[in-house]
Formats: structure tokens, C-alpha cells, sequence
């Protein structure tokens, strides 16, 4: 307890912080020892300028980051503040996602919560190739075993490196000389049994040719369960939210919910027999339902018919976690050809599985026919005497427990860059060629067929033999000799061979592709009056590809012929499904130049000031063309302190998925907010490309300072300001959100909205219960602008403590808003919002991060974090109204430790033995976002741990 309010402490000393412009270390390191390269490159800049940059960058180590959380990279990163809102296998637990499929528990970096889409990633200076057709990057490509640092710009970079960069870039630096054999083993496990995870790991480094060659290679093999299970935790609540959000109607929050409608065993509606509302209990045996506490709002006293706490009804249980299986492969060559030419080589692949489980089986208000052959063997024929003397059908609801959309997803990525570095007098240039590909194999375990279903559903008598209604009507183009009547009711009546036959295995395949060539060439251009003139150059062409082909079109149309509950052609054939597409691609080719003009040096008032600036020409063969640029300063007042700014115009081309994504259909139940009684309903829902996009633009502003106080030997802090707006935003609008169908209905159907939403009776003003809406869409637009602004802050600090090192990193940022500005809809703001009708990511106002490292003596160093975040909303709408602060989430805190020890034993490769403990004070998640049915939405906030406590021992060593 000492040390986490000795850190909670040390936040608030801090307050939000930034990071310090520097190369390999933070800048709080031993100040009194500066390292002095001959030349370095920081990350915002092809110039060499030393540490003195004017784009604020923030720099850890991997040693660091894997000390406190030795497990995959971005499940690391997520301790950086500005990287919070990344995503991983803990904040994305199902595994199909994104427009147009791709790998939803796929490892991705999201500075400021603007969306993984615009923040560049690159590794060592040059663009990673993207691993799916949204142009995002899957990290675990990263060679872990051999990278050094990772840098991340907090400011816009387009003009220096080209589109994507608008939010910033994260760098990967890869360690290029490196020599001797270490290795990696540890295992991990929750304090609840689950979650375990294996990982080993290899690399190797040697000199070559008398040290005119190099050559390095390193392998990891992860093996991570996962959770399948969200009921497994304590703090697994199936939270949901009823109400209609208005000040007569307030949302109210509601925990431990169940679905009266869909228990287990099934219930029957649509009747006026006595057996109306009765549930299978058992198989075959129906019985009055067993009815829980209404869930009743605490405003109107109108309970919601739908949901109940207790009771028999039933309820989903997905995956917490989705499990991960990789292989990652990387290796490079170098060799000096001469003493001013380096030929360089590299590869990496990382084959990766996830795994993840989606709701159950659910039968939704389906129509069975009283003459069903099963119901006719109950109780006698009793049941179907009493049905069928109220009507020829009835209408069956259930959720078949056990039997989830079991999602998994096969990533091959490979990459190949390679290219020469060389001098020429004083300037020194590089020419890079990449070529990067990923094939995405996604397979849909227990995808409904919805015609063989229905098919399945209609049960008949001939002869003695219950077979396929379809075979024993008198059409004959439905026949089907595989057809396997299905006997749906009870708890356990899931006969595996007959549902063998309306269940599939779905498959996707997708391909991306990236082939990128780029020279730039730097140095001094002329002597100055305040020092050398510097210059850089640089051109690049590149091409993106993508194709793919689904198994389950989404344009595939049942035959509805002698079926009930199908409407020929509008019924989809899948349940789940995605569309193929042909290859298309984009190409693009830029040229940029930058500069830095020292003005002053060795002032009173100025040890050094310089001004700096990029430009860059972009031509796109689908967007357009455009110009981007930054303007940059850096005043260093005296050897304590330094001021630094930025101006930039940025960009961001839509990607091939934003332009031509094929329509992929799903079916998932959605609140009408036209309907009286705002009824939730699951219909299906198209998300398909827009090919008249056009590039974001964004402009950003920084302004901050580095204070390193001499009197305090050791201490360094920086705080930055900064200011971005993304104005022709592309933003994804589904037409199901409630702040798209608002600004639709109070059109009167004039709002470009509502061309995302198809209704029964074709008008958006007709609030009957016959003008439903039978189609929903989401589809890219230019619609909208996005604005935010914020702190940074870093501060370090190095000292001694009884005589042995201490060091103390505090770093945050805030971000008060994220404003999300469209034409006729009302402004919404993500900030300190956990979901939002945007579809963003949960934003923290305030994220901290501070980490206590403490060398007890040379062999023995105790690691300590603690990463917190301010409290939050449910919701971005600011129309919506909720009871008595039901909204509310509160502030979250994870705190780990970790301790390590290292043997002097140099021929075992001084082993270091760790033991680390994530989630020390077992922190339950806030749980957050939930609609009807019970369990079917919500998830934890990005950066909360909701596995709990994790224990992890592991052994390194390094010969």
C-alpha cells in the first residue's frame, strides 16, 4: 500500500506530462553524461539535429517497457498515455472486425484516440506495410526480440513522412548491431486458473567479413489462451441500458440483467393458446416461466418487458480475451561495400491465430407450425392439440447456450525491406525499396445458413419418420436430400448432426499488399551566420493492393420457396457474412523537402535558436492532389531550458477499404428510434466503401518547453500544448446510431442520413409499427470535422536511494474534448466519453503513467507502475439523459510489479530470473456500453485490465 500511494504521489507532483525530444533514452537520464553521436536522426525529421527537435517525442525503451509488463508489445505500449487508446487481444475480445472483415483482435497503436488510421507507423524511418485493408498496422510484425525503442511524434508529420501522419507517427527502432545469443522463457496465469500464456524467444547477432558485414535474426513463439469466458469474472455484471434518454424517460443503468424473451429451453409467444409465454424448463417439458425482478425505470415505472434481473431467461457470455498463437520471425544483413556505401537487408513474418466467441446460437421470434412433428410427440399430443386449436403457428424464441460464433483468424504477414545507405561528401543518402503482404484467412465456426434453418425448423410426420417439411410439400425446387429435421426444444436439445446442417464453417480470404520505393539525401547546404544551413530531399512512389473472396456473400439470397419466416429475395442466405472483391489499387508518388536555418547562438538571451520547415507535393491516382508542410522552432534559452513549437498542415487518403470495401452484410439487433416504443429489432446491416472520398486534412499546432534544472542533477520535465483539427473528416456513419437517425427523422427525410436506413413503408415520419426498418447501412463520408487539444507532460527523475540508483518516470496527457462536428447533427464530444455514436474508442480525459525502478544491489531491481485514468461517461450524445449520474464510470488504476534477479554467471549467460505481477490489487474493470439483449454489447475501457490479477515468472539470459 505504500508504494501505490507513494506513486498516486508522484502523479500529482507530475500532472500531465509530456515527452522529451530525444534519441535512445529520456531525457531524465544522467544529465551530467550526455551521449554525443557524431549524428542523429530523432523521429519528425530527416535533418540530423541532435536532441534539439521542435516536434515533441516521446521515447521508451523495450527493456523498460518489458520489465513492467513482459508480454506482447502493444500490450505494453497501452502504459504510454498518448497510446492508451490502442487496441490488443485484451481491449478487442472478438476476432472478426472492422469494415470489410479483417482481424478485430489485431494489435494496433491509436495516438490521442483519433483512430489507429491516422497516426503513421513505421520501423526504423521507412512505412510498415499495412496488415489489412483499412491501412492499419498489426504491431506483433515488430521484431520484440530485437528492438531497441520505440519514438512516437506527438504532432503532425505528413510533410516529412507523407499521408497518415496527422495525429503522429510511432517509430520502431530496431537494434542493428547487435552481437552475441540471448534468450527468452516465461509463463503466465491469472490468480483465476485461466489466461495462460507460454512465450519463448531467440536472437542472434555476429560480426561478418572482418566487421565489414553484420548479420542478426531473432525468433519468438507466443502461446496465449485467452479467456473465452466473460462470466468467469466476478465483475462480469451484463450491465444494460433502458430507457428512451430523455429528461420524462431518462436512460437508467441496470446490472446482472436477463432475456425473458430468449431463455435457454425456449419460450412460446404469438399464441392465444393457454401454452402462450410458457418455457421448455426441460426438454420436451414446458412450464410456466419463471419470471425474475422487473426492471423497472425509476422515473416512469415502466418496466422494460424485455429484460429481467434472475428469472429463467437467458443471456451471452463472449470471450473476455481473445487468445493469440504466433510465430515471429526477423532478420538482417548489412556489409559496408566501401567506406561511404552500406547494402542492408531485412525480413520479418509473424504467422499469428486469434480466437474468439461471439453470442450463441439465437432463435429470435421464429414462426413453428403447430403441426411441428416434436411438439406433436410432447406430453402426449397435448401440446399441439392446445396450439393448434389457436392458430395454425406460433412463434419460438431461444438462445442455444454453447453453441457461439467461434471466430478465428490466420494472419500471414511478411515484409522485405531493403536498400542502401551512403555519403557523398557531406551529405549522406538512402535509397529503400519495401514490399510488405498479408494474407488474412478468417473462418466462421457455426455461421447460420439462415434457408437450411428454416428448413430444418419445419419439422413434419411421414409415414412414422420426422423429416424436412421441403421434402414432403409438393414444390419440387426445394427438395434437399441432406435436410435433417432439428428439435429445438429444451435447454440441451441441440442434436449435433442435425444442426450440422444449417451451421457452416465460413470462410474469407484477404489479401494486402505494398510495394514502396523511396531516396532522400541530407546534409549542410551552406554555412550560416549561426551555424550550417541543413537540407534534406526526398521522393517516393508507392502502391497499394488489396482482394479478397468470401464463402458467405453477403448478396446471397435465400430460396425462401415452402419456407415460413422468409420473404423471397430479401432474406440473406448468411447469417454473418462479407463480400468479395476483385483487386483494385492505388498508387501515389511524392516529393518533399525540408530545411533548418539556425538564427542565433551563443546569446544572452538565446544559446541557440533556429527555425525549421518541410513541404511536401502528394499525388494520388484515386484523391487528388495535395500540398502538406510544417513550420517548426526550437529557442534554447540556456543549458536549463528550451522552447519548441509546431505548425503543420497534414493529410489523410482514404484507404482502399474507405474507397471500394465490398458490402458485408451482418444481422444484429439495433433500437429504432422511430417506432413508438423504440423496439430493438435484429435486421441486417450493409457496410460497404464510398469511391468519391476525398483526403482528410489536418492542421496542428504545438507549443511546449524542456526544463532541466541544473540545481537539481537528474530532473527533467516538459510540458507541451497542442491543437489539432481534421477538417473533410472521413467518418464512418452507421445509419442504426442514434444520433444518425435523429438528424434523419428531424429532417423530415431530407437528411443525407437517412439514405443510410431502408424502411417498410419508404418514409421516415410514419412512427407505426408496420414502417419498420428493414435495412440498415454504414458508409464512409467526408461529413464531419474532428478538433481536440490537450497537455503533454513527462517528468524524470534520477537519483540514489541508500546508495543504490533510483529512477522515477511520470508521464500523461489530457484531453479534455474530442469534438465530432458534422452539418445537420447535433456536435458531439468524445472526451472523458467511454462510447460515442462516432464508433471511437474510450478517451480518458486524463491518463498517467508513473514507474519507480529501484536497483536494490547489483543483481536484485524491483520495477513498480501504476497507470491511471480519470472517471468517464457512457455516453458522447449530449441529448441523451440518464438517471440520477447512471452514466458515470469511475476513475480506473492498475497498478503491476515486477522483480528480477541476475546471476553473475557468466557462462550461463548471467541468467536474470523475474517474477511479475499485473493488476497487483486485482482492480475490477468499469464495465461499460450495454443495450439489449442481456450481454449481447459492452465491453472495458482501452487500457483497463479486465482479466485481473496476472502472475508471469520468466528467465532471461544473454551470452
Amino acid at each position: 500500500m505504500v508504494t501505490r500511494y507513494m506513486l498516486a504521489s508522484v502523479s500529482l507532483l507530475a500532472l500531465p506530462a509530456a515527452a522529451l525530444a530525444q534519441s535512445s533514452a529520456p531525457e531524465g537520464g544522467d544529465a551530467g553524461n550526455p551521449a554525443k553521436p557524431a549524428e542523429i536522426i530523432v523521429t519528425g525529421s530527416r535533418i540530423a539535429t541532435g536532441n534539439s527537435s521542435p516536434v515533441p517525442l516521446t521515447v521508451v525503451t523495450t527493456e523498460n517497457l518489458l520489465n513492467v509488463r513482459p508480454s506482447t508489445l502493444a500490450d505494453t505500449l497501452q502504459s504510454v498515455p498518448v497510446l492508451a487508446g490502442s487496441r490488443s487481444t485484451l481491449s478487442s475480445p472478438t476476432s472478426f472486425g472492422g469494415s470489410g472483415a479483417g482481424n478485430g483482435a489485431a494489435n494496433q497503436v491509436n495516438l490521442r484516440n483519433l483512430g489507429a488510421q491516422r497516426n503513421l507507423v513505421l520501423m526504423d524511418g521507412h512505412r510498415v506495410p499495412p496488415t489489412s485493408t483499412t491501412n492499419v498496422v498489426d504491431i506483433d510484425m515488430v521484431p520484440q526480440m530485437l528492438l531497441d525503442r520505440v519514438e512516437t511524434v506527438t504532432g503532425g508529420a505528413s510533410a516529412v513522412y507523407g499521408s497518415d501522419a496527422i495525429s503522429g507517427v510511432v517509430n520502431f527502432i530496431t537494434k542493428k548491431n547487435f552481437n552475441g545469443l540471448k534468450t527468452n522463457l516465461q509463463y503466465g496465469i491469472s490468480r483465476y486458473g485461466d489466461g495462460q500464456q507460454v512465450s519463448a524467444g531467440m536472437a542472434y547477432g555476429t560480426k561478418l567479413f572482418d566487421g565489414r558485414g553484420h548479420f542478426e535474426a531473432s525468433y519468438e513463439f507466443r502461446d496465449d489462451k485467452g479467456v473465452m469466458s466473460r462470466s468467469s469474472r466476478p465483475w462480469f455484471q451484463r450491465l444494460t441500458t433502458s430507457g428512451a434518454g430523455t429528461a420524462a424517460n431518462p436512460f437508467y443503468v441496470t446490472y446482472g440483467v436477463n432475456s425473458p424473451n430468449l431463455p435457454f429451453g425456449g419460450r412460446i409467444s404469438g399464441t392465444s393458446s393457454a401454452l402462450n409465454g410458457m418455457y421448455f424448463s426441460a426438454n420436451g417439458v414446458l412450464s410456466p416461466f419463471v419470471n425474475g425482478s422487473s426492471v423497472i425505470s425509476p422515473v416512469t415505472g415502466v418496466a422494460d418487458a424485455s429484460l429481467q434481473v434472475g428469472g429463467a431467461g437467458g443471456y451471452y457470455d463472449t470471450s473476455l480475451k481473445a487468445s493469440l498463437r504466433s510465430h515471429q520471425f526477423f532478420g538482417r544483413f548489412d556489409f559496408d561495400v566501401s567506406d561511404s556505401l552500406k547494402f542492408y537487408i531485412t525480413g520479418a513474418a509473424n504467422l499469428k491465430k486469434n480466437r474468439a466467441l461471439d453470442i450463441d446460437l439465437t432463435l429470435n421470434n421464429l414462426t413453428i407450425r403447430s403441426s411441428n412433428a416434436y411438439i406433436a410427440q410432447m406430453a402426449g399430443g397435448a401440446y399441439a392439440s392446445a396450439l393448434a386449436a389457436a392458430g395454425s403457428t406460433f412463434n419460438f424464441s431461444r438462445i442455444v447456450q454453447g453453441v457461439p460464433l467461434d471466430q478465428n483468424t490466420d494472419s500471414t504477414q511478411i515484409s522485405i525491406n531493403t536498400g542502401l545507405d551512403g555519403a557523398l561528401g557531406k551529405f549522406k543518402w538512402n535509397v529503400n525499396y519495401t514490399h510488405g503482404q498479408t494474407h488474412l484467412y478468417l473462418l466462421a465456426r457455426n455461421n447460420v445458413n439462415e434457408q437450411k434453418l428454416r428448413a430444418s425448423l419445419d419439422a413434419v410426420n411421414v409415414g412414422g419418420n420426422i423429416v424436412c417439411g421441403i421434402n414432403a410439400d409438393a414444390i419440387a425446387s426445394n427438395d434437399d436430400a441432406s435436410c435433417r429435421p432439428w428439435n429445438p426444444f429444451g435447454p440441451s436439445a441441440s442434436d449435433a448432426s442435425a444442426m450440422g446442417y444449417f451451421l457452416t464453417n465460413s470462410t474469407y480470404t484477404q489479401n494486402t499488399y505494398l510495394d514502396d520505393l523511396s531516396a532522400d539525401i541530407h546534409g549542410p547546404l551552406v554555412e550560416g551566420w549561426a551555424g550550417p544551413i541543413s537540407g534534406a530531399l526526398s521522393v517516393e512512389w508507392r502502391q497499394d493492393r488489396f482482394n479478397s473472396h468470401s464463402y458467405m456473400e453477403s448478396n446471397d439470397l435465400a430460396n425462401c420457396a415452402g419456407l415460413l419466416n422468409c420473404v423471397q429475395g430479401r432474406q440473406g442466405l448468411w447469417r454473418n457474412s462479407f463480400a468479395s472483391s476483385p483487386t483494385v489499387s492505388n498508387r501515389v508518388w511524392e516529393v518533399s523537402a525540408e530545411t533548418e536555418v539556425p538564427l542565433l547562438t551563443d546569446q544572452p538571451f538565446a544559446k541557440s535558436l533556429s527555425l525549421s520547415g518541410a513541404a511536401r507535393y502528394t499525388s494520388y491516382k484515386t484523391s487528388g492532389q495535395y500540398w502538406t508542410w510544417k513550420l517548426g522552432g526550437v529557442w534554447e534559452v540556456d543549458n536549463d531550458f528550451r522552447l519548441r513549437g509546431t505548425l503543420s498542415r497534414d493529410i489523410r487518403a482514404p484507404t482502399l477499404n474507405d474507397l471500394f470495401a465490398p458490402t458485408s452484410t451482418v444481422t444484429n439487433a439495433q433500437t429504432d428510434y422511430l417506432i413508438a416504443g423504440q423496439p430493438s429489432y435484429a435486421v441486417a446491416q450493409d457496410t460497404k466503401g464510398n469511391p468519391n472520398l476525398t483526403a482528410e486534412v489536418g492542421h496542428t499546432l504545438t507549443v511546449g518547453g524542456v526544463w532541466r534544472p541544473s540545481f537539481a542533477r537528474g530532473l527533467s520535465l516538459s510540458l507541451d500544448y497542442y491543437q489539432i483539427k481534421i477538417s473533410n473528416a472521413v467518418i464512418l456513419s452507421p445509419g442504426f446510431s442514434q444520433i444518425y437517425q435523429q438528424a434523419c427523422y428531424a429532417s423530415g427525410g431530407t437528411s443525407p442520413f437517412c439514405s443510410l436506413q431502408t424502411r417498410a413503408l419508404g418514409n421516415y415520419t410514419d412512427t407505426s409499427a408496420a414502417n419498420v426498418v428493414t435495412r440498415w447501412s454504414v458508409q464512409p463520408f467526408n461529413i464531419g470535422s474532428i478538433r481536440t487539444f490537450g497537455l503533454d507532460g513527462e517528468v524524470n527523475y534520477t537519483t540514489r536511494l541508500v546508495g543504490r540508483p533510483v529512477t522515477l518516470r511520470v508521464m500523461g496527457t489530457y484531453q479534455p474534448h474530442i469534438y465530432y462536428e458534422q452539418a445537420g447533427v447535433q456536435t458531439t464530444d468524445q472526451g472523458g466519453v467511454t462510447t460515442g455514436p462516432v464508433g471511437m474508442g474510450p478517451a480518458p480525459k486524463l491518463r498517467i503513467t508513473s514507474t519507480m525502478s529501484y536497483k536494490v544491489s547489483d543483481a536484485f531491481r524491483v520495477d513498480v507502475q501504476n497507470r491511471w485514468r480519470s472517471p468517464m461517461h457512457i455516453d458522447a450524445n449530449p441529448a441523451n439523459v440518464y438517471y440520477n449520474g447512471m452514466d458515470h464510470v469511475k476513475a480506473g488504476s492498475v497498478t503491476s510489479v515486477n522483480l528480477s534477479y541476475t546471476m553473475n554467471k557468466p557462462a550461463l549467460g548471467n541468467p536474470e530470473l523475474f517474477f511479475n505481477v499485473q493488476n497487483l490489487f486485482d482492480a475490477a474493470p468499469a464495465y461499460i456500453s450495454g443495450s439489449n439483449p442481456a450481454g449481447r454489447i459492452g465491453g472495458f475501457t482501452v487500457a483497463d485490465d479486465p482479466v485481473g490479477r496476472y502472475f508471469t515468472f520468466g528467465l532471461r539470459n544473454k551470452f
